[in-house]
């Protein structure tokens, strides 16, 4: 993806192992929050995290811990686009079970993401939430 300006590059975690920034995409109307890391799946969030680091777009500000708040709401809403992705999973193999025509894959990968979505609906259970959430392993 083609962007031509990348501004406000500052730390996304302690360890500086993340670059968040605000990127002008080319085909996007406005600018747009963005993390960049040198493990990113895009090539122009490597390259965006690679500049940042050389210094291309000024210094990179130091990280900023997020209020207990902000981790909340950060950690509920990974946890609420999760369970989002479960529920289409779920969808169609609940019907191929109710409709009597599930193989024996399909009930067994049923099974499988309804515990998934019953441990990511716990998370706030777990000790030391909001500031550290261990993610339960997503099914195949």
């Amino acid at each position: 993806m083609k962007y031509s300006e990348v501004k406000d590059p500052r730390w996304a975690d302690e360890n500086t192992s993340a670059v968040l920034c605000t990127v002008t995409f080319d085909e996007l109307f406005s600018p747009v929050p963005f993390t960049a890391s040198p493990g990113d799946s895009e090539a122009h969030g490597i390259e965006i995290f690679q500049r940042c680091t050389a210094g291309d777009f000024g210094p990179i500000g130091e990280y900023v811990p997020p209020a207990d708040g902000e981790l909340e709401a950060k950690a509920k809403l990974s946890r609420d686009e999760r369970m989002a992705e479960a529920a289409r999973r779920i969808a169609p193999l609940q019907y191929a079970v109710d409709e009597s025509v599930a193989t024996n894959a399909e009930i067994a990968s049923l099974k499988s993401w309804k515990l998934y979505s019953i441990a990511l609906n716990r998370i706030e259970q777990q000790d030391g939430f909001p500031s550290s959430v261990v993610w339960p392993e997503k099914p195949v």
